[in-house]
């Protein structure tokens, strides 16, 4: 059939397994489509049918896969790789697409939100390291320095294989060291921070999730009635950091904010810069990241209440430390009675931090 925008909305999907339907105007060119409705752009080459992925549909529109398949036979025929006038956020758009069909959604978006810090407006391949430098110069956050650095390295690499340049402008380009953080709330700095959370937004809720949880800020949207039975929550490997199931109790109070709705938030970035504004009215909090709640939690639930740090491990879901591999792989719901006493004394501790006057 020939290809069109409509058509590709309104191909249906097999009862089984996946469907090719090739494009009449383009040797090789087609949609796939699986027996799930995802539709995929796709180049076939040769007696051998090698399959060449193109990106998912609608995340590249049919024009932008066509002009790739075009460019790809004329490579083929050529039988050499030139070099495509793409510029950055061309090229970055089609890694993307390209990074959806393989990678999970979690990955993509970290690759979206890195990419989009650096900044570049000529083609592709008149970016050179000068560029590259400033750009990462301008990233404060060694951590996330470090991030961009790793992001904008697999990006290029990926576009060196595509032929969409021939170097590397971060080759060379080293990350700062490393520094842990240990910031870590005094328990005036988490009375202040309650207070400032108290009206009813969905940032407000999440932030006091973060410390009430003590979950990853990319976990807490998961949060949901839909992954929790009674007062116990599950997150598949899907939405976790590790990749590692992970189930635990929640408290009264954590119980009675996702009943309000947790849903996900991307502006994290304006959102703690008007908190921390919130909080300097009220009183003195020395500089803190969202992630600093998770720090806080763990150290005060192991100082101050004397919990077990195996016990504090499994809650966070951490992959390091007293749990061994096989005790997490055979141990997947285990000490779920220490983690709830963990959770309760945790709650009642805030409680009683957030009552004083």
């Amino acid at each position: 059939m020939q290809l069109t925008e409509l058509g590709i909305r309104t191909l249906k999907p097999p009862k089984k397994g996946q469907k090719l339907y090739r494009d009449t105007t383009l040797a090789g060119f087609g949609c796939r489509v699986s027996q799930g409705g995802t539709k995929t752009f796709v180049l076939v080459r040769g007696k051998e049918r090698q399959f060449i992925t193109l990106g998912r549909y609608p995340i590249i529109t049919l024009a932008q896969a066509r002009a790739e398949a075009k460019r790809l036979l004329a490579e083929f025929t050529l039988g050499r790789g030139r070099p495509k006038s793409l510029t950055y956020d061309q090229a970055v758009e089609l890694f993307l697409a390209d990074k959806a069909n393989a990678k999970r959604e979690r990955t993509v978006s970290g690759y979206k939100r890195l990419l989009a810090r650096l900044t570049f407006k000529s083609l592709l391949t008149d970016i050179n390291p000068h560029e590259a430098s400033r750009n990462l110069d301008r990233i404060t956050a060694p951590s996330e320095r470090s991030h961009t650095l790793v992001a904008a390295k697999v990006f290029w690499n990926w576009c060196i294989k595509r032929k969409y340049t021939t170097d590397n402008p971060f080759t060379g380009l080293s990350k700062p060291p490393y520094l842990p953080r240990n910031r870590v709330l005094t328990d005036d700095e988490l009375r202040l921070l309650w207070l400032a959370t108290e009206e009813n937004t969905n940032f407000n809720r999440m932030v006091r999730l973060c410390l009430l949880t003590l979950q990853r800020r990319g976990e807490i949207e998961h949060l949901t009635p839909a992954n929790i039975t009674g007062d116990i929550c599950t997150l598949q490997p899907s939405v976790t950091k590790n990749g590692r199931k992970h189930t635990f109790p929640l408290g009264p109070m954590a119980l009675a904010l996702i009943k309000q709705g947790t849903n996900s938030y991307n502006n994290w970035g304006d959102a703690k810069a008007e908190l921390d504004k919130r909080i300097a009215k009220l009183g003195t909090v020395a500089p803190f990241t969202i992630h600093d709640l998770r720090r806080t939690g763990a150290t005060k639930m192991a100082g101050d209440l004397k919990v077990p740090p195996h016990v504090v491990e499994r809650l966070l879901n951490n992959i390091t430390g007293s749990l061994s591999a096989i005790a997490l792989v055979y141990n997947q719901a285990a000490y779920l009675d220490e983690m709830k006493a963990a959770i309760l004394a945790w709650e009642n501790k805030l409680q009683s931090l957030c009552s004083r006057a």
